[in-house]
């Protein structure tokens, strides 16, 4: 929001923020109201946060010492801009710096050598006549240049200079009335100009130098500014580059002739850019490492880059040897936090590492080894932009969701250098690789792959590229102004320096880390070639790597240039790239945009056969042709957590329903870890994790403009808030508190009882899973061929029960039938297209998950013809090819961690939920936990004798109608 005062005098004015998509609106009446706090060429203006497609956004202009204001304001056309202007107290919005109707020149881009484009305010009543005699074009030397044509493109408000000299290699000057703007040159013309396709970045060399090199076509004049190793405050010298004109490619080499160091390592620099007379501070996008920073205390723009040789720091690394990773269908993926996953205070005295770290995490990776993952993917890594490194070690253990020093990342400043966060000293530009790497190689050790999450689709500030190289590294609007995602440019990959970018950082994390795959975030930003390219390089250097995206069709690329995109719509089209699938989280526990509304898991009666092509890799908003082109989830580190979702949609406070909430989220994991395509699973969701907000401020609901941020109000039937009614959405900005790994809830100490069998039954579903190649197909066809549907004509078309099989390459057959109805489902199946069901074997039941062949079967039964399932419970069923072999038992995994608790005795224990006689905790342990820490109750008296259940139990057959 740009603000502009003709008398200058900007104190005290400040704006007033409010609206739903507003993430921060204001309090404290004026005293409150934002800070106009950066200045630009039209005045202040200041950043304000707002919901990536929000529309509800009001504010106005407030004097905070006389409270004298404007009229309310609000904008809503984020489609077409992300900037506005606003003129001394005025309550007129515009989206130009200039008033409305006022013929100015706004902008000129060189776009072919004689041609330049004049952007304007308005052009419909321009007499060109009086243009041609009153627009002047110089060159930045003050050489005149003759416009021999002007044409009107009206549409775009902006004039075609036809000029007789070859202005491609010339900055120009563009003078109209009163206004002077300076030319840029366009991207298409830089790509045709400037063709350099050599190392970028800087190289410390054997000697002790560092080789300099920065793309910056456009600049006059390029320095690099060396700071001290030990002082990065203190500038030790200033080193003038030198421009290749063919290339655009300033390079410089530092050494003891020209800079007071013998050896380069660990010296910290920035790049100062002079252009048109203006000179700015800008970071090294090829950086391989950061100087310590702090957003809100930093006196530049951007962290200081760092001279360090990657390849000389922390252990050798090779490729992960994932057993039984063949394709992309044979992984488990896990998303974890770094911070989240050791910041609970219970590992104080557990950890030798600061929590928090990659050295912490490496401690307790012998959970996740047990759990059976294959990779593991860590949210953003990479240097974000909103973070006090400074302050990483203080724990933050009060429950708040806002102005925390936590981040998930999603605000890159570098796409190179590792977040300083996560490093056990962030002074040492050398620390965070050496700990990254040794977090690697403890992951690779143990068997398991690295996901990194990445985010090339928006920067965190728009001019952390646009300094380097004005209107080249973003996507462009028509009228040449950069295109923004969350305050930040978005990554223009058709541009080609700004596609190396991107492909250069993948195929960097990929050879000198020994990466196994990336997780790219909102992939669908960007153009399908430019991912294409990444996945080319990277697996030319790991044949194995994963790569997978949000694929949401969000692409805006440049404005009137439409290519593919790398989206849903992509994945007919590549086998190599695997996109989220948003239609069986969707259709299994709801998700945007009716989250918290019931769905299959949670009482709401969904189209059966929809559900089944999910599972299969079919689902109906894209076309998949290969099943490893879909990732299986119904929960990710973004929106409520799969626990609180179903708590929201059943309407169900966890605290005296715990037991339901849980049975729910074990169909739902086995849903997803027997769906074809490749299972995703966010950290936590095998024990149950929540982000109830246990602050006693608001253990009972408050108004509804003092909500708690990124929040939801969760309620039961009759509309009374749960105790401790607000769960965070969003945990981006949260405490500790809200985000921390439980450990207590995968202890195995009895505590948690249902955490600890939910963390039981998917870690069982896990080695079902790898055991077997039946949910594993690498193929359509083999999916076409080896896996139906198993019709009932107790199931309806829309239901909460559902059943299918999938055959095994060894002929093994492996039903599953779900029953997330609320009542015992009887379900029959006709024995000739589903023979065998007399002679199965039972994996699951409705308490134990696993590769052993189960007896006393709880909450299940079945015959010849027909399976019944007691409510919220599920069963797989083994009908080996060859019955007469006897079943193997599965040997017990060695070295097991005491987080072991036996299901059975918790389901023994009862079903819970249902009848509301769960026993209560007393009052004062509850705000510890957010839930009953007591026993499960017993089962209804109908339920009484399940556990001698039998294969043959007696139950009348009856024969499908069919």
């Amino acid at each position: 929001v740009h603000y502009h005062r003709a008398d200058g005098q900007y104190d005290n004015w400040g704006l007033w923020v409010w609206g739903k998509d507003v993430e921060h609106p204001s309090s404290d009446w004026p005293k409150g109201a934002l800070e106009f706090n950066q200045s630009g060429p039209f005045g202040r203006y200041l950043d304000l946060p707002i919901t990536e497609l929000g529309k509800d956004i009001h504010f106005l202009l407030v004097n905070k010492a006389t409270s004298k204001q404007t009229k309310d304001m609000s904008f809503s056309d984020r489609a077409n801009h992300e900037q506005v202007y606003l003129h001394d107290e005025e309550d007129t919005v515009y989206t130009t710096p200039f008033k409305a109707l006022s013929e100015r020149i706004t902008r000129a881009e060189v776009t072919a050598p004689h041609q330049v484009l004049a952007n304007f305010t308005a052009v419909d009543q321009l007499d060109l006549a009086k243009v041609q005699q009153d627009l002047t074009v110089t060159t930045n030397t003050g050489q005149a240049v003759k416009v021999t044509k002007i044409d009107v493109d009206a549409a775009n408000k902006r004039l075609i200079l036809t000029t007789q000299e070859d202005v491609s290699r010339t900055p120009l000057k563009l003078t109209y009335h009163d206004e002077t703007v300076n030319s840029q040159t366009g991207w298409k013309l830089t790509d045709s100009l400037y063709n350099y396709q050599g190392e970028l970045g800087s190289t410390l060399q054997a000697d002790g130098s560092a080789l300099m090199r920065l793309w910056a076509p456009s600049a006059d004049a390029v320095t690099a500014v060396l700071y001290d190793k030990d002082n990065p405050d203190q500038v030790v010298a200033r080193v003038p580059l030198t421009k290749d004109a063919s290339t655009g490619l300033w390079t410089v080499t530092l050494d003891s002739q020209n800079t007071p160091a013998k050896n380069l390592d660990g010296y910290f620099y920035h790049y100062q850019v002079e252009r048109g007379g203006q000179s700015v501070l800008v970071l090294d996008p090829y950086a391989k490492s950061l100087a310590k920073w702090d957003q809100a205390t930093a006196k530049e723009k951007v962290a200081k880059a760092a001279i360090v040789d990657p390849n000389k720091i922390g252990p050798k690394l090779s490729y992960a040897n994932i057993p039984g990773f063949k394709k992309r269908e044979d992984a488990v993926i896990y998303e974890a936090h770094v911070r989240d996953f050791t910041s609970d205070p219970k590992l104080e005295g557990q950890l030798k590492s600061p929590f928090g770290t990659f050295s912490a995490f490496a401690e307790r990776l012998g959970y996740l080894k047990q759990l059976g993952v294959t990779h593991i993917q860590l949210l953003p890594v990479m240097s974000y932009y909103f973070a006090n490194e400074s302050a990483r070690a203080q724990r933050e253990l009060q429950p708040s969701t806002q102005n925390n020093n936590y981040n998930w990342g999603y605000d890159p400043q570098s796409y190179f250098s590792l977040s300083g966060m996560y490093a056990s000293d962030p002074s040492k530009p050398q620390a965070r690789i050496e700990e990254f790497k040794q977090l690697i190689k403890a992951i690779h050790d143990q068997g398991m792959g690295v996901i990194m999450d990445v985010v090339y689709n928006h920067t965190a500030k728009t001019h952390i590229f646009e300094d380097i190289e004005p209107g080249y590294y973003h996507f462009m609007n028509a009228d040449g102004s950069p295109r923004e995602s969350f305050g930040g440019g978005r990554l223009g990959t058709t541009h080609k320096m700004a596609r190396r970018v991107l492909v250069d950082s993948i195929k960097y994390w990929t050879d000198t880390f020994k990466v196994d795959g990336f997780r790219f975030d909102m992939m669908g930003d960007h153009d399908a070639e430019a991912i294409a390219q990444a996945y080319r390089a990277a697996s030319a250097l790991n044949p194995k790597v994963f790569m997978l995206g949000e694929g949401w069709r969000t692409f805006v690329g440049d404005e009137g240039e439409p290519v593919q995109a790398a989206d849903q719509d992509w994945m007919r089209s590549t086998d190599g790239v695997a996109v989220f699938s948003d239609e069986i989280r969707n259709e299994l526990k709801s998700g945007y945009p009716s989250e918290g509304q019931p769905r299959f898991l949670t009482g709401g009666p969904r189209n059966v056969y929809q559900i089944f092509n999910n599972i299969i890799a079919n689902p109906s908003n894209f076309i998949a042709d290969a099943p490893g082109d879909v990732i299986q989830y119904i929960a990710a580190h973004d929106n409520l957590t799969l626990h609180d979702i179903i708590a929201q949609s059943i309407k169900k406070d966890p605290k005296t329903h715990a037991a339901e909430i849980h049975q729910r989220i074990r169909l739902g994991n086995l849903m997803i870890l027997t769906s074809q395509g490749t299972p995703f699973i966010h950290s936590g969701q095998e024990m149950g994790r929540t982000k109830q907000l246990l602050d006693p401020a608001y253990k009972h609901k408050v108004d509804d403009d003092k909500a708690p941020y990124k929040t939801h109000l969760l309620v039961d039937e009759q509309g009374k808030p749960f105790d401790y009614p607000y769960f965070v959405h969003d945990s981006y900005d949260s405490s500790d508190s809200i985000n921390r790994f439980d450990w207590s809830k995968v202890a195995g100490d009895g505590q948690y009882p249902h955490n600890q069998a939910t963390l039981a039954y998917t870690r069982g579903l896990i080695a079902l899973r790898k055991s077997t190649d039946a949910f594993r197909k690498g193929t359509a066809k083999e999916i076409a061929d080896q896996v139906t549907m198993m019709t009932s004509p107790d199931i309806a078309d829309s239901d909460n029960v559902i059943a299918y099989q999938a055959v095994d390459s060894n002929g093994d057959r492996y039903v599953v039938v779900v029953n997330a109805d609320n009542k015992v489902r009887k379900l029959r199946f006709n024995p000739e297209r589903f023979p065998g069901l007399d002679k199965a074997e039972a994996l699951v039941d409705g308490a134990r998950a696993g590769t052993q062949v189960l007896t006393d079967l709880v909450g299940v039964a079945y015959d010849a013809e027909s399976v019944t399932l007691q409510p919220l419970t599920a069963t797989i069923l083994r009908i080996k090819a060859k019955p007469d072999q006897a079943p193997q038992p599965e040997p017990e995994q060695e070295n097991q961690a005491p987080d072991r608790i036996d299901p059975l005795s918790v389901a023994r224990a009862g079903f819970g939920g249902f009848g509301g006689d769960v026993a209560q905790a007393p009052a004062g342990q509850l705000p510890a936990t957010g839930e009953s820490q007591a026993p499960l109750s017993l089962w209804a008296a109908v339920m009484a004798g399940l556990g001698s259940l039998m294969v043959g139990l007696g139950l009348k057959k009856e024969r499908e109608a069919q």
